[in-house]
Protein backbone atom coordinates (compact mmCIF):
# COMPACT_ATOMS: atom_id res chain seq x y z
CA UNK A 1 0.00 0.00 0.00
CA UNK A 2 2.21 2.69 1.08
CA UNK A 3 5.06 1.60 -0.02
CA UNK A 4 4.10 1.55 -4.19
CA UNK A 5 2.90 4.87 -3.65
CA UNK A 6 5.57 6.74 -5.21
CA UNK A 7 4.33 4.59 -8.37
CA UNK A 8 1.08 6.65 -8.56
CA UNK A 9 0.72 10.07 -11.33
CA UNK A 10 1.23 12.33 -9.43
CA UNK A 11 0.65 16.57 -10.31
CA UNK A 12 3.30 17.50 -7.47
CA UNK A 13 6.83 18.39 -9.31
CA UNK A 14 8.40 17.75 -5.85
CA UNK A 15 7.90 14.05 -5.72
CA UNK A 16 11.49 13.20 -4.50
CA UNK A 17 13.93 15.02 -2.80
CA UNK A 18 17.63 14.58 -1.82
CA UNK A 19 17.93 15.26 2.26
CA UNK A 20 20.95 15.62 4.08
CA UNK A 21 20.48 13.93 7.10
CA UNK A 22 21.13 16.63 10.33
CA UNK A 23 21.28 14.51 13.56
CA UNK A 24 21.17 10.48 14.69
CA UNK A 25 19.33 9.67 17.51
CA UNK A 26 19.82 6.20 19.12
CA UNK A 27 16.18 6.02 21.71
CA UNK A 28 17.09 2.19 22.07
CA UNK A 29 19.77 -0.20 21.12
CA UNK A 30 17.06 -1.59 18.18
CA UNK A 31 16.17 1.89 16.61
CA UNK A 32 17.57 4.81 15.54
CA UNK A 33 16.00 8.61 14.99
CA UNK A 34 16.90 10.21 12.30
CA UNK A 35 16.43 13.99 11.42
CA UNK A 36 16.69 15.63 8.25
CA UNK A 37 17.72 19.12 7.52
CA UNK A 38 15.23 21.52 6.53
CA UNK A 39 16.95 23.10 4.14
CA UNK A 40 17.44 20.40 2.05
CA UNK A 41 13.80 19.64 1.82
CA UNK A 42 11.52 21.33 -0.21
CA UNK A 43 9.06 23.49 2.07
CA UNK A 44 5.59 21.35 0.54
CA UNK A 45 7.59 18.64 2.15
CA UNK A 46 7.74 20.01 5.99
CA UNK A 47 3.71 20.51 5.46
CA UNK A 48 3.36 17.14 6.59
CA UNK A 49 0.67 15.54 8.65
CA UNK A 50 0.47 13.68 11.92
CA UNK A 51 0.02 10.20 10.51
CA UNK A 52 1.80 10.23 7.21
CA UNK A 53 4.97 8.84 6.18
CA UNK A 54 7.69 9.44 3.72
CA UNK A 55 9.55 6.48 1.27
CA UNK A 56 13.58 6.22 2.04
CA UNK A 57 15.11 5.08 -1.66
CA UNK A 58 18.42 3.43 -1.12
CA UNK A 59 21.05 1.45 -3.33
CA UNK A 60 22.35 -1.16 -1.08
CA UNK A 61 24.86 -3.40 -2.49
CA UNK A 62 23.90 -2.66 -5.77
CA UNK A 63 20.48 -3.53 -5.35
CA UNK A 64 17.55 -0.40 -5.31
CA UNK A 65 15.63 -0.90 -2.04
CA UNK A 66 12.37 1.19 -1.12
CA UNK A 67 10.81 1.25 2.32
CA UNK A 68 8.25 3.51 4.16
CA UNK A 69 8.76 5.05 7.31
CA UNK A 70 6.64 7.18 9.38
CA UNK A 71 7.40 10.71 10.03
CA UNK A 72 7.66 11.12 13.81
CA UNK A 73 8.77 14.84 13.87
CA UNK A 74 6.46 17.94 14.50
CA UNK A 75 4.75 19.22 10.95
CA UNK A 76 6.70 22.38 9.90
CA UNK A 77 9.63 22.06 12.30
CA UNK A 78 11.45 18.65 11.91
CA UNK A 79 11.41 15.89 9.28
CA UNK A 80 11.86 13.16 11.54
CA UNK A 81 11.91 9.33 10.84
CA UNK A 82 12.25 6.45 13.41
CA UNK A 83 13.67 2.76 12.44
CA UNK A 84 13.79 -0.26 14.53
CA UNK A 85 16.13 -2.69 12.89
CA UNK A 86 14.65 -6.09 12.30
CA UNK A 87 16.34 -9.42 12.16
CA UNK A 88 16.83 -9.67 8.36
CA UNK A 89 16.03 -6.21 7.48
CA UNK A 90 18.10 -4.61 4.55
CA UNK A 91 17.44 -1.28 4.88
CA UNK A 92 16.44 -0.94 8.66
CA UNK A 93 19.94 -2.62 9.47
CA UNK A 94 21.62 -1.03 6.77
CA UNK A 95 20.03 2.80 8.30
CA UNK A 96 20.94 1.87 11.70
CA UNK A 97 24.45 0.45 11.03
CA UNK A 98 25.97 2.66 8.27
CA UNK A 99 23.90 6.19 8.32
CA UNK A 100 26.16 9.15 9.15
CA UNK A 101 25.15 12.41 9.66
CA UNK A 102 26.08 14.50 6.28
CA UNK A 103 25.23 11.83 4.73
CA UNK A 104 22.19 12.29 1.79
CA UNK A 105 19.13 10.16 1.23
CA UNK A 106 16.20 10.01 -1.25
CA UNK A 107 13.01 10.72 0.25
CA UNK A 108 9.23 11.18 -1.07
CA UNK A 109 7.21 13.86 -0.64
CA UNK A 110 4.88 12.56 2.71
CA UNK A 111 1.70 10.72 2.12
CA UNK A 112 -0.82 8.79 3.95
CA UNK A 113 -4.23 9.04 5.00
CA UNK A 114 -4.45 7.80 8.19
CA UNK A 115 -4.48 11.60 9.63
CA UNK A 116 -5.89 13.12 12.58
CA UNK A 117 -9.25 14.96 11.97
CA UNK A 118 -8.37 18.32 13.09
CA UNK A 119 -12.01 18.94 13.98
CA UNK A 120 -12.33 16.10 16.55
CA UNK A 121 -11.55 17.66 19.93
CA UNK A 122 -10.92 14.20 21.93
CA UNK A 123 -9.26 11.34 21.18
CA UNK A 124 -9.86 8.21 22.73
CA UNK A 125 -7.17 5.14 22.24
CA UNK A 126 -6.97 1.30 22.95
CA UNK A 127 -4.23 -0.88 23.07
CA UNK A 128 -3.39 -4.40 24.08
CA UNK A 129 -0.09 -6.95 23.59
Amino acid sequence: MGLFNFLKKSDSKNKEATAIVDAIDRPTEESIKITFSNNSIPQDFLAFEAGQYTNVKLNINGSNEIRSYSLCGKPNEKFEIAIKAIPNGVVSNHLHENVNIGDNITITKPDGNFKINQKDEKIVCFAAG
